[in-house]
C-alpha cells in the first residue's frame, strides 16, 4: 500500500445542481444583510425625527407657558392705570395744571397744601370744591380754577398757592347753568373760623390744616322781566361774597318766572346782581333770605355780560337794604367777572 503511484488524484465531480443551491443562497443572504441595513437606517431616522419634534413641542409648549407666567406676573406687579389722586406723579400732574399761572413752584421744588374739611361734629365733608386764590393778591381773587374736590373723609392735597384757598359746595367765578348753586356748606377759607369771610393764606408742607364748616345762608326769590324780551331771552344773576365782585358766584341761563336760590353762603353781606340792579343782601348761618330779582328790556344802558370787566373803581355802591336799586344811566354797568 505503501509503494501507491504518486499521481494526481482528479477531484470530485460535485453533485448535481449544487452551484446553483449555492448561488440562491449566496444571494439571498446578500439580500437579506441589505434589507437588515435598510431596515436600521430607517429606524435610525424615524428615531431622530421624533426626538426633533418632541423637542420643538416640549420648547414651543414651554414658551408659551413662560409668556403666560411673564403675562401673569406684569398684570400682578405692574402699577394700574393712573386714576387715583393719590399716586404722587398723577396728582403732581393733575395740581400743577390746575394752578393759577405765576403760583406753581419749579419741579424738584414742589410744596403741598394738605387739609380736611369737617362739619361741627368733627365729620368729614365730601366733594367739596377747593379753590386756591392768585398769588400776591392782597385779597382772595380766582380764575375759576379747581385745585381738588375733598374725598370721601374730607381731605384734599394740592400744589401750594401761596394765597388764599377757599372751601366751598359751588365753583367761584363761573357761570352754572343751574337756576340753584346746591350745596348746605357755608364757604369758608382755609385756616380760618367756620364761616369766615377774611381770606387767610394757609401754611404749605406742614401738618395737615382742619378747616370746620358750618351752615350756609341763602337768598332765593323769582326773576322778574319788567319789559317785554325777544323770545327765549335768558338773563345771568350773580352774588358778590362781601360786595366783592373779584369773588361772584354765578347762575346763568334764567328765564322770566324761574326761581332762583344761591346756597351755601357765609354770614356776611352780599351783593345780588341782576344786570344793572344790585341789591344787599345780609344772610347769618342757616338762615334764608327772599330777595327777587328784576330784569329789563329795551334799556339805554347796556346789560353786562359775564365777559365784561369794568373798572372797579365804578362799582355802584349796594344800597344797604334788601331794596333793588337801579344805577343811573351814566354809571358803568356792573359785570359779573
Amino acid at each position: 500500500m505503501t509503494n501507491l503511484p504518486r499521481r494526481r488524484i482528479e477531484p470530485l465531480e460535485p453533485p448535481p445542481e449544487s452551484f446553483d443551491r449555492v448561488l440562491t443562497s449566496a444571494r439571498r443572504r446578500r439580500h437579506r444583510h441589505a434589507l437588515v441595513g435598510a431596515t436600521s437606517t430607517l429606524v435610525l431616522v424615524l428615531v431622530a425625527a421624533g426626538s426633533f419634534a418632541l423637542g420643538s413641542s416640549l420648547n414651543a409648549t414651554q414658551n408659551l407657558n413662560n409668556a403666560a407666567d411673564d403675562k401673569k406676573h406684569d398684570s400682578v406687579t405692574s402699577p394700574p392705570p393712573v386714576q387715583s389722586s393719590r399716586k404722587p406723579s398723577t396728582h403732581h400732574s393733575t395740581s400743577a395744571q390746575s394752578q393759577p399761572s405765576g403760583t406753581q413752584p419749579s419741579q424738584g421744588q414742589i410744596s403741598w397744601l394738605r387739609g380736611r374739611a369737617v362739619d361741627p361734629d368733627g365729620h368729614g365733608i365730601a366733594g367739596l370744591y377747593v379753590l386756591p386764590g392768585t398769588a400776591g393778591h392782597p385779597t382772595f381773587s380766582s380764575d375759576g380754577t379747581v385745585g381738588a374736590r375733598t374725598d370721601s373723609k374730607g381731605d384734599y392735597k394740592i400744589v401750594c398757592p401761596r394765597a388764599p384757598v377757599l372751601l366751598a359746595t359751588w365753583q367761584i367765578d363761573t357761570e352754572l347753568q343751574a337756576t340753584s348753586t346746591r350745596g348746605q356748606w357755608a364757604a369758608t377759607y382755609v385756616g380760618g373760623a367756620a364761616g369766615s369771610t377774611s381770606p387767610v393764606v394757609p401754611a404749605c408742607d406742614s401738618a395737615r390744616i382742619q378747616t370746620t364748616l358750618s351752615p350756609g345762608g341763602s337768598v332765593h326769590g323769582i326773576v322778574h322781566v319788567t319789559r317785554k324780551c325777544g323770545r327765549g331771552t335768558t338773563f345771568p344773576l350773580w352774588v358778590w361774597l362781601d360786595g366783592d365782585r373779584s369773588n361772584t358766584v354765578r347762575l346763568g341761563g334764567l328765564k322770566d318766572g324761574d326761581a332762583f336760590t344761591f346756597t351755601g353762603l357765609p354770614p356776611g353781606t352780599h351783593t345780588l346782581g341782576a344786570r344793572h340792579v344790585t341789591s344787599s343782601i345780609t344772610v347769618a348761618s342757616g338762615s334764608s333770605v327772599e330777595q327777587d330779582a328784576r330784569f329789563t328790556c329795551g334799556d339805554s344802558t347796556p346789560p353786562a355780560t359775564p365777559d365784561e370787566t369794568p373798572d372797579p373803581s365804578s362799582t355802584p355802591t349796594p344800597t344797604g337794604s334788601t331794596s333793588p336799586s337801579t344805577t343811573p344811566p351814566s354809571s358803568p354797568t356792573p359785570s359779573v367777572s
